[in-house]
């Protein structure tokens, strides 16, 4: 069974490979096997773009991770967690509504007078850490905490990386004598603001799109992509209600990740939620 992160990155290889959150972190994964990276460089044609093609491509039993570059994976049991929540679900995140009310432009808040304010409690379910790298102070304490790249030669991740034909990528074994391969600090999350919404795991109705998994054979039986008029912003959303609308069954599981944004509400937000609630208008 192939574990397959597909991420779209406004990065060339090296920088994305030297320097993004998700690539570091993967590579403290590098004794489970079937684990491939799928990055599309430089990407901004929008995520569908990049997600869609690699549906298509899929195989039966992979599974598919939907997932931001600005991610660091803390939880090394991944495989594991995995094979329990697509086991539960078709469709997986951290962090989604248990409820959702008509005219809803986040899974987290209701608009009103043109402020997003949080939906009430017992509505929302699981856990993301955040952190605000443009900050000063928060990206000291990042980088402290083990999040940061330690030998960031050019060319060096390439001791890790392996690109196969089809040009994903695969973590090869390390030589340890005779190397200065680049390493990655385990140590724990220590930077950012650990974000609880509500217990999980739990059923869902939508879910944050900085981490989705799902099982291949339901998106390819079911027909469910993403739509290409949500470039960045709330294809996570459409993508939950074409999931719902399918009979595809989505919750939220206990993984734990640090994400290293908040996400931005500017135009290209608003522009995205008219599109979205003139399609969805329930």
């Amino acid at each position: 069974m192939r574990t397959r992160f597909i991420v779209a990155t406004r990065h060339d290889e090296d920088a994305f490979f030297r320097g993004s959150l998700l690539a570091q972190s993967l590579e403290q994964l590098a004794s489970r096997t079937g684990l491939l990276l799928e990055p599309a460089f430089q990407s901004a044609a929008g995520l569908a773009a990049v997600y869609n093609p690699a549906i298509e491509r899929s195989q039966p039993g992979d599974r598919l991770v939907f997932v931001h570059d600005d991610v660091y994976i803390d939880d090394w049991h991944l495989d594991v967690r995995l094979g329990e929540a697509l086991g539960a679900f078709d469709v997986v995140g951290v962090a989604g509504a248990i409820t959702r009310s008509p005219r809803q432009p986040a899974w987290w808040a209701m608009e009103k007078n043109g402020q997003l304010i949080p939906t009430g409690p017992g509505t929302q379910s699981g856990t993301i850490k955040h952190i605000k790298p443009r900050r000063r102070r928060a990206l000291g304490r990042f980088i402290e905490s083990g999040l940061a790249h330690l030998a960031p030669g050019r060319g060096a991740w390439r001791r890790h990386w392996i690109v196969n034909k089809d040009g994903s990528y695969a973590l090869g074994p390390v030589e340890q004598k005779g190397t200065t391969a680049p390493s990655v600090r385990h140590a724990g999350s220590g930077a950012g603001k650990l974000d609880t919404f509500g217990p999980s795991p739990a059923a869902v109705k939508l879910l944050d799109g900085v981490f989705i998994a799902a099982r291949a054979d339901r998106l390819l039986a079911s027909g469910v992509r993403f739509d290409p008029r949500f470039k960045y912003h709330f294809y996570d959303l459409d993508f939950c209600r074409q999931c719902e609308a399918a009979g595809l069954t989505m919750g939220t599981w206990p993984i734990s990740l640090t994400h290293g944004s908040y996400g931005s509400w500017g135009d290209g937000w608003r522009k995205a939620k008219n599109i979205y609630l003139d399609k969805w208008r329930d």
